[in-house]
């Protein structure tokens, strides 16, 4: 068997080695997003920026070097460097404003200074695909856009996406052209190839620019891709060749009503896809490779009170939804999961203050390769040495090889999670292998087991003041380490508290601890007499070694009263005994009650009582009063006190649903009368409005009330048909989430 093993080894890891699987890269380890939205991955648990400077509604990259350190990000038409102000020459790239996934930053192969900007116009619009340059050599090392809005093709989607190729050098851009065809550029040590490899045979976008929004991902091992078509309410899939470039096999998983986000779980197995109108998180099953079969697996994992959009791999192994303009998005946090046991969480994780909106930043997807380590500890003959395998997929096996042959049958383990006694103390080669998708990786560490006895420092115990304890670690021929500072075998305590010693030879650790309590007033006091709102009060005292008495009969660490009255307790130990007595009086709290949650239109006014005359209060507000007045929804609590007593209670004043108008047609001519282009209504929180001419300049771009006057640049503008976007924030409950309206008016004069 060890024969046996010695060669299948060797082969496993040669072939590890030709594939070069490493560790995940860390250039996607920080993100910025939505309104000044960021998250550092870097610790390995996600954790919140508040320092990013951009403020975009939709598609954005960014991007960090080998070891997690940002460099610079990107909503398509401005980029910021790593210190959040304007990189030289980082205005007026080419992409859209409003474009799904406006751009994605690639590497150059073997070059460590120089990254490409892809970018991507909105709605099929004349930029097209474009690409930037940027030098990290310069400005300090801050960066510089060195060559600016190289055209490749137009007109393409809103899509971009990217993974490296098969010789794990070179790396493929994917976009999706006006018609059916998906389109793959390679970027190669020597530049961008722009000749794409283009693959039809896909659904048809040239109906409407309008179907160009939607998502666009390929799977981070590359072999798999999906699409999803927002208006025409379908997801697209299928397999991506990296060696070549090529997309095929390409199917509809339809009824996916504005289908927006997707992206692939760690393993290739699942698919997630968002519900933008519905607010509804969507996970197919992948692994029959039958499309009747992955549209019948459908499962709604979630249905949001907030418009659910873009879906993104992270570095941890969670995947993040972004619930458009809230400052808590949502986290799967077991993807690979099937159904609901991929446990997901749609406020999983808080942005401290910040906003997410539709966007998240779009990524080399290989970034996000599965990390493949294990880990040990207990490396004392005797203990059971504990290994952990880590990595964020599901393989399809694990195989160890714990380098110990006299342990026979128990020299191999195929769990994550093993045990194994060592038959001897010396140095032994650990190797794990894992095995996915019909290729293996191997991690090989080297490990020491030593020869320690254990230390037994004896049970926490309590001795009357002025009386010292030694402690003995008992052992010899290792290196002692006491919190006290002390590196000799014992030593002698007289103040109470916790001691611990370690023993350390190699990399075996051995280790006590004892609490020595010495007795004295404050040790078994019960603390002042005391006042109780309530109808229990638990009284504790615990002195390790020592009996305890208390005036009920019981003899525990701790007792629960309910009735006004002395209490005493007696500590007692070998050498001393003490007392204590406290009095307890019980006092009954007031009843509060706001009254059941209710809605409040614009204009109304409603009265919140806290209902208890002679006490004090405070309302969330800050008044002090005991009614109140409130004019808008939000969620009102108010704390009242009432001699010893403090209640609280709230109440969730929902907001009217919005009315919104916008007329067709507007004459400004000077007669008061229909003067001005604007929209009209109730119950908006904020409306921002951008109108542009039929070349699609923007004549007009604001939040001001009183609307467009018909002007651009002082000049009058010609009589004609013009569009609007109108971007506005109603309430859903008593959470402000954004709106879109479009549409085209006359402008007459």
């Amino acid at each position: 068997m060890g024969k046996f093993f010695r060669v299948f080894f060797s082969i496993c890891f040669c072939f590890t080695l030709f594939l070069g699987h490493t560790s995940a890269q860390k250039e996607g380890n920080i993100w910025y997003f939505g309104k000044n939205a960021g998250i550092d991955f870097n610790t390995g648990a996600a954790f919140a920026l508040v320092d990013g400077a951009m403020n975009t509604l939709n598609g954005c990259a960014t991007i960090s070097d080998a070891t997690g350190k940002l460099l610079f990000y990107t909503n398509g038409i401005e980029v910021y460097d790593r210190t959040h102000n304007l990189m030289p020459n980082g205005t007026g790239l080419a992409g859209g404003l409003t474009s799904t996934q406006s751009a994605i930053i690639i590497p150059k192969p073997f070059n460590t200074t120089l990254y490409y900007i892809f970018t991507v116009d909105n709605q099929m619009g004349s930029a097209g695909i474009e690409y930037s340059i940027v030098d990290m050599s310069q400005n300090a090392y801050n960066g510089d856009v060195v060559k600016k809005n190289i055209k490749i093709r137009t007109p393409v989607c809103e899509k971009l996406t990217a993974v490296q190729h098969f010789n794990k050098k070179d790396i493929w851009v994917i976009a999706h052209n006006d018609s059916d065809s998906y389109i793959s550029f390679l970027v190669t040590d020597s530049g961008v190839r722009t000749t794409p490899v283009i693959s039809p045979g896909g659904v048809s976008v040239a109906g409407s620019k309008f179907d160009a929004i939607g998502y666009l991902k390929v799977s981070s091992e590359g072999n798999r891709l999906a699409s999803a078509i927002k208006l025409l309410n379908l997801v697209e899939i299928g397999s991506f060749d990296n060696t070549t470039g090529k997309v095929g096999n390409l199917q509809v998983i339809p009824n996916v009503s504005t289908a927006y986000g997707v992206e692939f779980s760690p393993d290739n197995t699942k698919l997630y896809a968002t519900d933008y109108f519905d607010r509804q998180l969507y996970q197919f099953d992948l692994s029959s490779n039958d499309i009747n079969t992955i549209t019948n697996s459908r499962v709604t994992i979630f249905t949001s009170t907030s418009a659910l959009s873009a879906i993104q791999q992270a570095p941890d192994g969670k995947i993040y939804v972004s619930r458009d303009a809230h400052g808590q998005m949502g986290v799967i946090s077991d993807p690979d999961q099937l159904g609901l046991a991929c446990n997901y969480n749609d406020i999983g994780f808080d942005l401290n203050g910040k906003e997410c909106y539709a966007g998240l930043p779009t990524f080399v997807q290989s970034f996000f390769l599965p990390t493949k380590d294990f880990i040990y500890q207990n490396t004392c003959l005797g203990d059971g040495t504990e290994f952990i395998g880590k990595t964020n997929i599901n393989p399809d096996y694990w195989y160890w090889y714990f380098d110990d042959p006299v342990s026979t049958i128990h020299n191999t383990d195929s769990s994550r999670y093993p045990v194994h006694y060592f038959s001897s103390a010396g140095t032994y080669h650990v190797y794990l292998v894992i095995g996915f998708n019909g290729a293996t990786d191997t991690v090989r560490k080297t490990l020491t087991i030593n020869n320690i006895s254990k230390i037994n420092l004896g049970g926490d115990r309590s001795t009357c003041l002025g009386l010292p304890v030694r402690l003995d670690a008992g052992i010899s021929g290792v290196q002692y380490q006491w919190n006290t500072g002390d590196t000799t075998r014992a030593i002698q305590v007289d103040t109470s508290g916790r001691y611990w010693v370690t023993a350390s030879k190699d990399e075996c650790v051995r280790s006590d601890t004892v609490r020595i309590t010495f007795l004295q007033t404050r040790n078994y006091s019960l603390g002042n007499d005391t006042v109780v709102c309530g109808t229990s009060l638990t009284l504790s005292k615990n002195v390790p070694g020592a009996h305890i008495l208390w005036s009920t009969g019981e003899t525990d660490t701790s007792i629960t009263v309910h009735k006004t009255g002395y209490y005493w307790i007696r500590i007692s130990t070998a050498q001393c005994s003490y007392y204590d007595t406290i009095l307890v009086f019980f006092e009954s709290p007031p009843p509060v009650y706001l009254g059941p949650d209710t809605t409040l239109c614009e204009g109304n006014i409603d009265t919140l009582n806290a209902g208890i005359k002679f006490s004090k209060y405070l309302w969330s507000t800050g008044e002090i009063t005991q009614k109140i007045a409130i004019h808008s929804g939000g969620t009102y609590w108010v704390r009242v006190t009432a001699s010893n007593c403090i209640v609280y209670d709230t109440i969730n004043v929902l907001h009217c649903r919005a009315k919104i108008f916008i007329p067709d047609a507007f004459t400004p001519n000077g007669d008061s009368l229909n003067d001005r282009f604007r929209p009209y209504g109730s119950d908006i929180a904020r409306a921002q409005m951008t109108i542009v001419n039929r070349w699609g300049e923007i004549v007009y771009k604001g939040d001001d009330e009183n609307g467009w006057d018909g002007k651009f640049g002082g000049s009058l503008c010609p009589e004609g048909l013009y569009e609007y976007v109108v971007i506005y924030r109603e309430y859903l409950g008593t959470v402000l989430y954004d709106r879109q309206l479009t549409g085209r008016f006359y402008l007459l004069r």
